[in-house]
């Protein structure tokens, strides 16, 4: 048996978070991962911050150079991450001749990962329809801040941008306080594991038409879509809910204990008698403010009862005694907890990998366990790293060839 995606070639031209992240996690599952990089420059999140911002013009500054400063060729963590288990080359995209080399490779692939809309791109000469002249069956896959269609398809956007259109921003942060956005790059990355999973079901549908496809991923969408609980509410019942970050929907907490924090999310009436007398407090299962739907909005005064229950007690003692309640409990975990926690350790989650710098850097590895092959998650790609191997080997040109190419900055 083979790698889940084993067989399956992927193009992608993207740059940032959310279009690198679905080529990553196809390219993880064993998917054939060219990455393709500015020449000189490459890929503007090779000098991000490890904290993964990313400014609000999808990765570059309004001049074009990377965002975040720094040595262009230097891998932060939020590059690594983003593409390992890809190769990678440089091809100059906005000229002519890059333009013919993409052409000249793209029937070999069977998927372009795009992180612009279909008119922008159309406008740099990519668009589909040209994608399509090259490979009738090509499946493109492009996202967005709001899609390729739409009154403000094209505009600027960022995980701030997305939070706020998406509706996260309404429910995080407290109600005498600002809104928030989410923490770290969540919405960029949600919005490329949905471009993953679109993609991964143009691919199936192929096998089955044999055309092509255009996969259109609105970021603004997959965070409405993330916000599930907040935005069934307004629809089905006009409410707009209170902004609340102590507790979540549910509701949902995060408890102190002597040691640690653990969660709790209850989402059904059965899960919430079960916490109520986990904690000690039947009494509260029949309280008029703890009914649905006056539960969330005494929500605080429901934390502070557990709270008050959890005074001795550890994190662990407090998820394995839920586990044999079934109350959904789950351990907050710190940094540096998250390798040692025997979950990640027994499924190996964590793979170390080498760094284009020297060193072993450890990071996540497939999210998900399934009966095929294991497939081995390997190292991101430095700047043009395969071009001579990638352009012999598909293209045919000769080593003075490519380097005439190198000179004149097409490669």
């Amino acid at each position: 048996m083979s790698a889940p995606l084993d067989g399956l070639s992927v193009l992608d031209i993207s740059e940032g978070i959310p279009g690198p992240f679905c080529a990553k996690l196809l390219g993880d599952l064993g998917a054939d991962v060219v990455k393709v990089e500015r020449p000189g420059r490459g890929d503007a999140s090779r000098s991000l911050p490890s904290d993964g911002a990313v400014p609000a013009t999808n990765g570059s500054s309004p001049d074009g150079t990377p965002g975040g400063g720094g040595h262009p060729g230097a891998t932060s963590g939020t590059f690594f991450f983003m593409n390992t288990s890809k190769r990678g080359v440089t091809l100059d995209l906005d000229g002519e001749r890059g333009r013919e080399l993409l052409g000249g490779l793209l029937p070999q692939y069977d998927i372009v990962v795009a992180g612009e809309t279909e008119r922008e791109l159309a406008a740099r000469g990519l668009g589909y329809g040209q994608l399509q002249r090259w490979h009738p069956s090509v499946i493109l896959t492009t996202i967005s801040g709001f899609g390729s269609e739409g009154p403000h398809a094209g505009y600027r956007w960022s995980h701030l941008i997305a939070c706020a259109v998406g509706g996260w921003s309404n429910n995080c942060g407290v109600p005498d306080r600002e809104p928030l956005q989410a923490g770290g790059a969540i919405a960029e990355s949600l919005a490329g594991a949905f471009a993953a999973a679109g993609t991964l079901i143009a691919a199936l549908g192929r096998t089955a038409h044999g055309g092509g496809d255009h996969v259109d991923v609105s970021a603004q969408e997959a965070a409405i879509a993330a916000a599930l609980f907040p935005s069934l509410v307004y629809e089905y019942r006009g409410v707009v809910g209170e902004r609340n970050s102590h507790v979540g929907p549910g509701p949902s907490f995060i408890l102190p204990t002597t040691d640690g924090h653990v969660g709790v999310n209850v989402l059904t009436g059965p899960q919430w008698d079960l916490l109520c007398q986990f904690f000690g407090r039947p009494d509260m299962v029949d309280d008029p403010r703890f009914q649905p739907p006056q539960r969330h909005l005494h929500a605080n005064d429901a934390r502070d009862a557990f709270t008050a229950a959890m005074a001795d007690r550890t994190a662990d003692d407090v998820f394995h005694d839920g586990q044999t309640w079934r109350v959904p409990f789950g351990l907050v975990l710190g940094m540096e907890a998250v390798s040692d926690f025997l979950p990640h350790q027994e499924r190996e989650f964590l793979v170390e990998l080498d760094s284009p710098s020297g060193g072993a850097v450890t990071v996540p590895g497939v999210p998900f366990q399934s009966t095929a092959p294991a497939p081995t998650v390997g190292p991101p790609p430095e700047i043009g790293e395969h071009n001579e191997h990638v352009f012999r080997e598909l293209l045919g040109l000769s080593e003075g060839e490519i380097a005439e190419l190198s000179r004149e900055g097409v490669i």
